[in-house]
């Protein structure tokens, strides 16, 4: 099967949601999520029907708090080396098509645009399931390396913004996230 990977666009992006409201909760991506302005996303579509997404997003390292309190809370000192945080935000593929390379081929899109904006430093949270972390073979290939467990990482913003966890259901939330990080490999 051959996957094209291409930017989310308008035409695409209520498959991704869909994708998304399977995978990651009913309410959890918006609109914005996806293509903001300050959001760098794209999909993979294999035989004409997007396959997943993933976003991605950079940040001064002073706001890394507000979209994510308790991960700036679980960052140890040495992760904020860097003024600018790539943030790879949010990686869905279609169960039926999970385990055939697309959420790496994903990933690395988003990795290769904090290189390409001389980003060192980027990370990725890994929803913590029932039966392990998804997303950990991912993070693994792409050179992230498990830095903290974020306990209840989404507790708060699933009240606030009221979506529900396929794990939880109705908010709150308390599933906890596994914290990766990754230096760009020629940074020293």
């Amino acid at each position: 099967m051959t996957v094209h990977i291409c930017n989310v666009s308008q035409k695409t992006l209520s498959s991704c949601l869909a994708i998304a409201e399977i995978q990651l909760g009913k309410g959890y991506l918006l609109e914005k999520d996806l293509l903001g302005t300050h959001v760098y996303s794209v999909c993979g579509v294999a035989n004409g029907k997007v396959a997943g997404f993933a976003a991605g997003r950079i940040l001064d390292r002073r706001r890394l708090a507000a979209p994510y309190p308790k991960v700036a809370e679980a960052v140890p000192d040495v992760l904020l080396r860097c003024d600018r945080i790539g943030v790879v935000a949010s990686v869905a593929v279609r169960q039926d098509l999970q385990r055939r390379g697309i959420g790496t081929a994903l990933v690395q899109k988003v990795v290769q645009y904090f290189d390409d904006q001389n980003i060192t430093q980027a990370i990725l949270l890994g929803w913590v399931a029932p039966d392990g972390v998804p997303i950990a073979r991912i993070a693994s290939a792409m050179g992230f390396a498990e830095k903290a467990v974020v306990p209840e990482c989404w507790y708060d913003d699933s009240l606030s913004r009221g979506y529900l966890c396929p794990a939880c259901g109705y908010p709150p939330c308390r599933c906890s996230a596994v914290l990766y990080a990754r230096y760009r490999p020629d940074y020293r």
